[in-house]
């Protein structure tokens, strides 16, 4: 079985994982299994050129995950040829595959979709916010877990430029085989709702998300 290959049009794709609870760097996952839409099976790490596998939660209408698509991208590319994955996550209930479609069109996503209408993803890595990224080696160890960058001080508010590239540093400590200094860091964005714990739907989370910041 071939790794999953990172320059595609975005397509969305299922993501099966083993039952294991996550909150922190540090923990383990496992059996990351892509099974896409039109039946074909991907397994990152049953490919020895994989390092890591990046996963970062995304939402349609958050700014600030969009924000970020870019420099996603361009991430993807870059680490791609040394054996970085990189997959999307759509934990929004309300997210149909063919609002992701058009979302990946309008944004120029190349990176893989995963829709994740039951939230078994969000819920095991326990993702909070979007976007939110998780840096995952072979052996199932979460390396990284947090920003992207902190070009986001709060949300409606950011800096000129970066002075921390979070996410890339994590990448880069992991393929040289060092630590990660800071494993886990607050991701800055529109927070992940679970209708059975927080009583609230998406449409709901927005609505008090926008009224927070008018």
């Amino acid at each position: 079985m071939r790794p999953l290959p990172q320059i595609v049009t975005a397509i969305a794709i299922f993501l099966v994982l083993s039952p294991l609870k996550l909150s922190h760097a540090g923990e383990q996952v496992r059996d990351w299994c892509f099974v896409d839409i039109t039946g074909k099976k991907h397994a990152p790490f049953e490919s020895k050129r994989t390092k890591a596998l990046v996963a970062v939660f995304i939402c349609t209408d958050c700014p600030i995950a969009n924000y970020f698509q870019p420099s996603l991208r361009d991430m993807a590319k870059k680490y791609e040829a040394q054996g970085v994955r990189f997959v999307l996550i759509h934990s929004d209930l309300e997210c149909t595959r063919k609002a992701a479609k058009k979302h990946a069109k309008e944004y120029a996503i190349t990176i893989p979709v995963v829709l994740d209408h039951r939230q078994e993803i969000a819920k095991q890595l326990k993702a909070e916010f979007t976007p939110e990224a998780f840096v995952i080696i072979p052996h199932g160890e979460v390396r990284y877990r947090g920003r992207i960058n902190d070009m986001y001080v709060s949300y409606g508010k950011k800096r000129r430029a970066p002075t921390r590239n979070d996410l890339d540093e994590a990448i880069a400590a992991v393929l040289t085989g060092r630590e990660v200094l800071t494993p886990k860091t607050k991701p800055v964005g529109c927070p992940i709702f679970y209708p059975e714990t927080d009583g609230k739907t998406h449409l709901d989370a927005k609505t008090e998300l926008r009224s927070k910041t008018n």
